[in-house]
């Protein structure tokens, strides 16, 4: 599963509140920064974020530039809350959830339609946030690896890996 364009479909002020829980979570609920002073910052960082485009000047009042310093972090607080919901309030569950920040990999047990229901699901779950999915029994590709069944899958039901290379990969290595 990917989520589609991440970054600037996370809602500002409810990613700030978010991110502030975690950081109250984190230290006990005594962070050594007060958690309105961050949030005072997050606010800053994330509305006042102006950039140009074909010479016209805009100022992103929505969701995060990717380039941000804090974007990474910040997504990924926020996709840990949505994740952490969406996989307590689901029916079907998958048996291995792995998510690197918008990308996630799962392994299921369950039936094609069940998973059919839980994407479903996933993709009403929260209004701005929409999932992409590749399914497969055999192969699929994850970040830059393939993961896959082979020979050693039907004997040691171990799952095995190799290089993604994509398409527009060309090699071209020059040398002075």
């Amino acid at each position: 599963m990917d989520v589609t364009s991440l970054y600037t479909n996370i809602p500002q002020e409810e990613g700030i509140t978010i991110v502030c829980q975690a950081y109250e979570k984190y230290h006990n609920n005594s962070p050594p920064i007060p958690s309105h002073y961050l949030k005072q910052i997050l606010g800053l960082i994330l509305k006042e974020n102006s950039f140009q485009f074909n010479g016209v000047n805009f100022l992103q009042c929505f969701g995060t530039a990717m380039g941000t310093r804090m974007a990474v972090a910040f997504a990924n607080l926020f996709m840990a809350e949505i994740e952490t919901k969406l996989l307590h309030q689901s029916r079907v569950k998958p048996r291995v959830w792995k998510r690197y920040i918008d990308d996630v990999f799962s392994l299921w047990d369950v039936r094609k339609q069940d998973i059919d229901l839980f994407i479903e699901q996933a993709n009403t779950f929260y209004p701005t946030i929409k999932f992409t999915v590749e399914i497969s029994e055999t192969e699929i590709t994850f970040l830059d690896t393939v993961v896959y069944k082979g020979e050693r899958f039907q004997n040691e039901a171990i799952l095995d890996v190799k290089t993604h290379y994509k398409p527009t990969e060309t090699f071209i290595y020059i040398s002075v």
